[in-house]
């Protein structure tokens, strides 16, 4: 009989956590756990955890057994400050060839099964690769759809709009795309209670952050930010299973600009970025689609997120849910300031 492994070796050198969690995964490549709670952030981590139990909601160290609830410490791919990632799969394989900065042109059929790939390594030179036994497609859930398409392979319209043969007609490659839209928004927080100064600006306590990473792996640096993840239902209504929540609400304690790029970076002072995920959305699947037959361009990407007005009433309900936590909640009045910008 197959054994699928786990991926993931947990880790708890504290032993501080249920050693129950050991159950995400034992002797796998990619190292995981529970994030190091730097000591900069204690007291935003014992206000938020005060507010969140002030308004009915609970704490929680498990969120891996079925039931996904509560306030916890989040699990993540960062062990000793370093971060470890799919590459961790190919240590120890020397029959593995990793070809850097190429494109897939095309896939190789012969007689409706796929041999082989044609690899753009600049162009316009390109190089084809056989395969002995299988080929498998991991080009990302936007290139993959698209690599089969560029080769013969999806909805006939696609195809021939842009004169492409049709080796396999299939109509659902591009189809049924899913993703959860976000909300990201900024508060101002008490100075001293976020990362700002250490991570975003130059100075003395950047010098020393950098230091701390740079001798022993720790310090702000070595932190996954995520240090502190909700997961909550806000009504009774059964939308969906009453085991899973309606928000994941992640919590940031600096001016996170990759979710908001076209807002300028505070020049002083502490934030905190709040991120609501809305995890159920109603809105119909999106797709992706050709742009073009050249295999260096972009597909199209349509998300269809806010296309049933539900939606938008969800995530309106969710901002208003955690913002009354933050900002009525016990213990977050003490450190949290007005809205960013």
């Amino acid at each position: 009989m197959a054994v699928v492994r786990q991926p993931a070796h947990y880790h708890d050198d504290s032993t501080q956590y249920f050693p129950t969690l050991a159950k995400v995964g034992r002797n796998g490549p990619l190292d995981v756990a529970i994030s190091d709670m730097v000591p900069e952030l204690e007291t935003f981590r014992q206000a938020l955890s005060k507010a969140w139990i002030s308004k009915g909601q609970n704490l929680t160290e498990d969120i891996y057994s079925g039931e996904v609830s509560g306030l916890v410490k989040c699990m993540n791919t960062i062990y000793k400050g370093v971060r470890s990632n799919s590459s961790c799969s190919l240590d120890g394989k020397p029959n593995i060839t990793v070809m850097a900065s190429v494109h897939a042109k095309r896939l190789l059929l012969e007689e409706n099964v796929i041999t082989g790939v044609i690899v753009l390594i600049g162009k316009p030179d390109e190089i084809t690769v056989k395969a002995k036994r299988e080929v498998i497609v991991t080009c990302g859930v936007f290139e993959s759809p698209k690599l089969l398409m560029l080769s013969g392979i999806g909805p006939k319209e696609q195809l021939s709009a842009y004169k492409i043969d049709v080796a396999i007609e299939s109509s659902n490659v591009g189809q049924y795309l899913l993703d959860h839209p976000i909300m990201p928004h900024v508060f101002n927080l008490k100075d001293g209670c976020g990362l700002d100064g250490h991570l975003l600006r130059a100075g003395p306590m950047n010098d020393a952050a950098v230091g701390a990473y740079t001798r022993d792996h720790t310090g702000p640096y070595h932190s996954g930010l995520f240090e502190l993840v909700g997961f909550p239902r806000i009504d009774k209504e059964p939308l969906w299973s009453g085991r899973q929540p309606h928000f994941e609400i992640d919590f940031v304690p600096m001016f996170g600009d990759a979710f908001q790029t076209h807002i300028p970076t505070p020049p002083q002072g502490d934030c905190l970025t709040v991120i609501v995920d809305l995890l159920r959305p109603v809105s119909k699947s999106g797709e992706v689609t050709l742009r073009s037959s050249d295999p260096l361009e972009g597909p199209t990407i349509n998300l269809t997120f806010f296309a049933d007005d539900l939606d938008l009433v969800a995530m309106r309900e969710g901002v208003r849910f955690i913002d009354d936590i933050l900002m009525t909640g016990d213990g977050m009045e003490d450190i949290l300031r007005e809205d960013y910008p």
